[in-house]
């Protein structure tokens, strides 16, 4: 049994920890967060709460960072030398700057990025059943309701912008799918007044001879997630919000998912973790392709 710390409780933490129950694997020991507030709640858990993650060698055999993007690189390269077991919240750092120097300090493959969009019940039923053929195109559209009045709200600034937190999702799904040889093409951010960060991005990329477009908007007042599989004869729409498999011109449900879907997606993830213990060379040409043009 691995026992686990999960720094950082943030919005997917209750849906981390309901996956982590579910794994007879896993022992969850303690929790680390900034704010003392977030811990008081679990003073009767038999954990160990902390606000400092130093504090956690010896408490733990792995930990799962789900802190602020900003704040991954930091806290990597602290368990790197301590030799301690880390899965990572997406995105795995920041700017190629940071990603350049992961790759110049893990040098013996401890990190797991859990990308957790990627083990969505309609993915692993796609992988399971997908036609021999590959579509000539692929759509994706990520909205959020991260904007109010024209301005990113607050509990999302941290995510640092709708480009860098949500089209990592829809592409390493369709690389879990068709592999993961990326090129970036183009990448558009808008940017509204007043606002620090992107609330809309369309990128371009180019994975085994497939075209794909991911479109993310958070200004749209909606919560919509799907991936479109553009075939000659048919459009096939893998729809992570609903976790359904649909062939849109019937409106023909191929297939349904049950369960709470950000649960399910770690309980994939922490499966496929027991497995391979880190996913380097997956992670690499992931955000190889997500920062390509990113920082012109």
């Amino acid at each position: 049994m691995i026992k686990i710390a999960i720094i950082g409780l943030g919005h997917a933490f209750q849906k981390q920890v309901g996956a982590l129950r579910q794994n007879k694997n896993f022992e969850l020991v303690a929790l680390c967060d900034k704010n003392k507030r977030n811990l008081v709640r679990y003073k009767g858990d038999n954990l160990y709460l902390t606000t400092n993650y130093k504090t956690l060698v010896n408490k733990c055999e792995c930990v799962l960072i789900s802190s602020p993007p900003c704040s991954h690189l930091k806290i990597m390269k602290f368990f790197i030398k301590h030799n301690i077991k880390i899965m990572v919240e997406k995105p795995i750092v920041i700017n190629s700057r940071q990603f350049d120097f992961l790759l110049s300090i893990n040098n013996d493959n401890k990190i797991y990025n859990c990308l957790h969009f990627s083990f969505g019940k309609e993915i692993e039923w796609w992988i399971n059943n997908k036609r021999l053929d590959k579509p000539r195109y692929i759509k994706c559209l990520i909205t959020d309701k991260y904007m109010e009045n024209n301005k990113i709200l607050p509990k999302a600034i941290n995510l640092h912008g709708a480009y860098l937190d949500e089209t990592i999702n829809p592409l390493s799904a369709i690389a879990r799918i068709y592999g993961y040889e990326i090129n970036n093409i183009y990448i558009f951010k808008r940017r509204l007044p007043n606002n620090k960060y992107d609330s809309y991005s369309m990128a371009k990329f180019v994975l085994n001879e497939i075209d794909i477009e991911i479109e993310v908007d958070w200004a749209r007042n909606q919560d919509e997630k799907y991936i479109d599989l553009i075939f000659d004869n048919e459009i096939i729409r893998l729809d992570s919000k609903r976790q359904l498999v649909k062939e849109l011109s019937s409106d023909k449900i191929l297939f349904s998912g049950e369960g709470e879907r950000m649960t399910n997606h770690y309980i994939g993830a922490f499966d496929n973790y027991l497995i391979t213990l880190q996913n380097k060379e997956k992670w690499i040409k992931l955000y190889t392709g997500l920062f390509g043009n990113y920082e012109k």
